[in-house]
């Protein structure tokens, strides 16, 4: 019989993967959402949504690269801060049941890298799909004199498999940056690609992805909301 031995990512081997996620989400979102790589898909409440259908992208699943966009009447600090938060979390994801902290990084943090963190996220899916959950880090840096975060999945021996379908994050990141012409207001641009895994329609799929820029327009809502106190 063979034991297996599962190793622990080290905290570099995570600030690593931070840094690759960081280049993954400043290379996509330096692309124009325009054709052959991006078409339009929806807006909600001027927040407008894009996928990906370039080539190289492999869409046969119905998983898309999203992309949605949107000007706030917040300064990107505010904007950053309310993100950054996980005590904000469940203002603007509705689906979110459990996010917990399982690494916080702070001794072998290395530039770019401001901050970075494994979280675990675990959510309620409508009946009858199964829950998914994710092990991920997330990280933010500066970047165009604004915020870059990312996050991707990793793995932790804390969180391993549960009765949820563990999903996976394979790009995911803010970039929020000030007006040029006005600091006090900020444009963000959001882009993911989440693979939930097991088995869902692909209908069900694009139906999620089509939720992305409600999750900007709910952003935007909390924060005024949470501004107004």
């Amino acid at each position: 019989f063979f034991s297996f031995v599962y190793i622990m990512p080290s905290n570099k081997e995570y600030i690593d993967l931070a840094k690759s996620a960081f280049d993954q989400v400043s290379v996509l979102l330096a692309e124009e959402p325009v054709e052959p790589n991006w078409e339009y898909v929806t807006e909600v409440e001027a927040c407008a949504m894009y996928r990906r259908i370039a080539p190289e992208e492999n869409n046969a699943s119905g998983i898309y690269t999203v992309r949605t966009m949107a000007n706030f009447d917040f300064s990107a600090e505010t904007i950053f801060n309310f993100i950054w938060n996980l005590d904000n979390r469940k203002k603007f994801d509705a689906y979110i049941n459990t996010l917990d902290v399982i690494v916080d990084i702070k001794d072998e943090l290395d530039e770019p890298v401001k901050a970075c963190d494994v979280l675990y996220a675990a959510f309620s899916m409508p009946f009858p799909i199964t829950g998914r959950d994710f092990v991920h880090i997330r990280a933010w840096k500066e970047h165009e004199g604004g915020y870059l975060t990312s996050a991707k999945s990793t793995t932790h021996p804390d969180r391993p498999d549960t009765s949820n379908v563990r999903g996976s994050i394979d790009v995911d990141g803010f970039l929020i940056k000030p007006n040029p012409k006005d600091p006090s207001k900020a444009t963000v641009n959001y882009i993911a690609r989440v693979d939930p895994k097991g088995s869902i329609p692909s209908f069900a799929v694009n139906l999620a992805n089509r939720k992305v820029p409600q999750t900007l327009a709910s952003i935007r809502k909390a924060i005024k909301e949470s501004e107004a106190k």
